[in-house]
């Protein structure tokens, strides 16, 4: 096959029903390792458990990822995007409504992102060069809505930079003592709302 043939080869579309299947292949990794990713932490599972798991062989694993890092970083990224999303998506002429909506945020998120928000506390240096820049932008969109709570005088603290670390480290342990709880939602809101708030915020 010359240069110009091969080209052509490799520019090719695969067909809508392999385009699906491989979707589906996809999907079928992402949540295969999300679940053991969530349940041990990404440095202690390897490729081939991730492999055995999904029921593919390794020559698929690597035809959609070159290592569990990327793929790791395939949970991530979605969940990273779409919590800036919701972040910024509140206004900032409603600086009274930041934390609930902040909290709500987090809420929506366990609801799609479960697994990935799960993983965010192993994130270590092999994974962030491939989540680095989704990770700096739902980081600066949390920021800048507890500055807004900040200026609005709703921050129990006082401190947009001390109630980030409050959030990093309460916000996703809170949502998994209460996952499998009835009232989960109202639990949720409430505490992290006595955390973070001065007690009026509703």
């Amino acid at each position: 096959m010359n240069d110009s043939a091969a080209s052509r080869f490799n520019d090719r579309q695969p067909s809508p029903k392999i385009a699906e299947k491989r979707a589906r292949i996809r999907e079928r990794l992402l949540e295969c390792a999300g679940a053991l990713f969530a349940e041990r932490g990404i440095e202690p599972v390897s490729v081939e458990e991730i492999i055995a798991a999904a029921g593919i062989s390794r020559r698929t694993f690597y035809s959609f990822f070159a290592n569990k890092n990327e793929l790791a970083a395939g949970l991530l990224t979605p969940a990273l995007e779409d919590g800036a999303r919701l972040l910024n998506e509140l206004p900032d002429d409603a600086a009274e409504a930041a934390l609930p909506g902040l909290v709500d945020a987090y809420a929506r998120l366990w609801g799609t992102h479960a697994d990935a928000l799960t993983l965010i506390s192993s994130i270590n240096a092999d994974v962030m060069p491939y989540i680095e820049a989704g990770h700096r932008e739902f980081g600066g969109a949390l920021k800048r809505v507890l500055a807004l709570a900040e200026q609005a005088g709703t921050l129990r603290n006082d401190d947009a930079e001390l109630s980030f670390r409050v959030v990093a480290r309460t916000a996703v342990p809170l949502l998994k003592v209460y996952a499998h709880h009835p009232q989960r939602q109202r639990l949720y809101r409430d505490s992290m709302l006595a955390l973070l708030g001065r007690g009026d915020s509703t």
